[in-house]
């Protein structure tokens, strides 16, 4: 069997030999590199999911004070069109925590897993809406619609009548007593359950713990990551080097004979990508203690 790299371009026959030693250390690192590229993205898919849920709670405030839309058929639609971006943020939740164990386990074996697992049972054990929000869950994929009660509030935000300001917000709420309607609903957590929930707060702090665990995921993987880089950068530049061409097009192949047996990508466009995810889906600790408001701020002028 021979090992080499080459570029994978039309009548370039430019190849460098490599040991297998080293063929499988680069088919390592490229395969590390892709399970930490897992992780992120399954992250973005989790913080996209929330801000489309954001945004579609604070287009239906927009419109209520607008345009005040009472009537029932209104205030189904919008039901609708608050229960869609849950449902997604639900599902969002579950493939993040349920895709985790593998792929931690494929770069750190079962003993990282292990502790992936452990750790989302302490939180699980110390907060309430993470519980709630765990079941809920499971609720929807297989009974009913996460969302009991779409209720429009607008208030006065002071006592004041000449400086006071009128707020616009939705309120969404699941109820105890229609949850325990269900003989599926978990009960350890329905008996715990003030009469209503407010679910935005639920969410929001579902999020936060979530954030906690990606944030225990890259602590943990990181390394892997930057070794396997390391690995893919170095054979990149001995192609280079010794060959006076670009990288680009740069393959590794497994060969017997004038058959290839194997053919990867050497390339980091990839991973670039991967970093540039982790800089922009940043960490999301204190979101449950954070919303937006188009409220002016009053500032004292010199």
């Amino acid at each position: 069997m021979r090992y080499e790299l080459n570029r994978r371009l039309v009548n370039d026959k430019q190849s460098l030999p490599i040991s297998e030693k080293e063929y499988k250390s680069i088919l390592l690192a490229k395969k590390q590199l892709h399970d930490c590229y897992k992780l992120t993205e399954n992250y973005g898919l989790v913080v996209e999911s929330y801000r489309a849920f954001e945004l579609a709670k604070f287009e239906l405030e927009l419109d209520h004070m607008l345009f005040s839309k009472y009537a029932y058929p209104d205030l189904a639609n919008a039901f609708i069109k608050m229960t869609t971006p849950v449902t997604s943020l639900l599902s969002a939740f579950r493939y993040f925590i349920d895709t985790a164990p593998h792929v931690l386990g494929s770069l750190g074996g079962k003993e990282l897993a292990l502790k992936f697992k452990l750790k989302t049972h302490e939180i699980y054990d110390s907060c309430f809406e993470y519980r709630f929000i765990c079941a809920l869950r499971n609720h929807v994929q297989h009974e009913a619609l996460p969302l009991h009660n779409y209720a429009i509030e607008g208030y006065w935000d002071t006592k004041d009548p000449e400086t006071t300001d009128h707020a616009n917000s939705i309120s969404l709420e699941v109820w105890k007593k229609r949850l325990g309607q269900s003989k599926k609903f978990k009960r350890s957590v329905l008996d715990e359950m003030p009469d209503k929930v407010n679910l935005v707060f639920a969410l929001r702090v579902y999020l936060s713990k979530l954030s906690d665990l990606y944030a225990f995921m890259l602590s943990s993987t990181t390394k892997y990551a930057t070794k396997a880089r390391m690995v893919i950068d170095k054979f990149k530049s001995k192609y280079t080097e010794e060959t006076g061409l670009s990288d680009f097009g740069l393959c590794v192949m497994a060969s017997d004979g004038d058959q290839v047996i194997a053919q990867e990508s050497v390339f980091t466009d990839w991973d670039d990508a991967r970093i540039k995810l982790m800089e922009k889906t940043k960490l999301l600790k204190s979101v449950h203690r954070s919303y937006i408001t188009g409220k002016i701020r009053k500032r004292e002028t010199d």
